[in-house]
């Protein structure tokens, strides 16, 4: 589980990093956060 938790996560950090889609500021701000939360069980 942590594991597709962890892979869905940095897939979605290359999709924003790649095409751009929310600003930079809220991508970092919302997704480190809740990647660390999730990363963390």
């Amino acid at each position: 589980m942590k594991d597709k938790a962890k892979s869905f996560i940095v897939s979605l950090f290359n999709k924003v990093k790649n095409n751009e889609i929310v600003s930079k500021d809220y991508c970092f701000a919302e997704l480190t956060l809740e990647a660390m939360n999730i990363l963390k069980i």
